[in-house]
């Protein structure tokens, strides 16, 4: 699920996307097998079409429809009770991201999941703590390296 800027002309403030055989293929809501897991992008991402929430306008808009309901599916809003989350190279050092990941996170699990930043800030280390976010400092790439350790070693 990516996250989509108003210019997109659309009803909804996000793209679906499913992934299979390798592959990116768009599809529609009715289309969703709600059971996979959910990957999401809100503020955009370059695959597996380039598209971002950059502007401010967009923010206001983005940020405006997730509080409207618009930004997130009905079937993820279900989905999100009671669940953690896994923040990956988003930092909280802007009101604009943290607006976005306290609406994310809303009906969470106690605790409400885990963020990774390398060097946090004091205002990211009191957000965390606010937000029941354990705060793992450590760049998100040396999760993956733990999970693909050879994908990190230089030929």
């Amino acid at each position: 699920m990516v996250g989509a800027a108003r210019l997109a002309a659309t009803p909804y403030r996000f793209d679906l996307y499913h992934f299979e055989d390798g592959k990116y293929r768009k599809v529609a809501l009715e289309e969703v097998d709600s059971a996979l897991p959910v990957l999401f992008k809100p503020l955009g991402t370059p695959l597996p079409k380039p598209g971002y929430v950059a502007s401010d306008a967009d923010f206001v808009d983005y940020i405006t429809e997730l509080m409207g309901g618009f930004a997130i599916p009905d079937w993820v809003k279900l989905l999100r009770k009671n669940k953690r989350y896994l923040f990956l190279g988003l930092r909280f050092n802007r009101d604009t991201e943290r607006m976005v990941m306290s609406d994310m996170i809303y009906d969470a699990a106690e605790p409400a999941g885990w963020v990774l930043i390398d060097q946090p800030s004091d205002k990211e280390r009191k957000v965390c703590e606010r937000k029941n976010l354990q705060l793992i400092e450590a760049d998100w790439s040396s999760l993956l390296a733990l999970a693909n350790p050879s994908a990190t070693e230089v030929a």
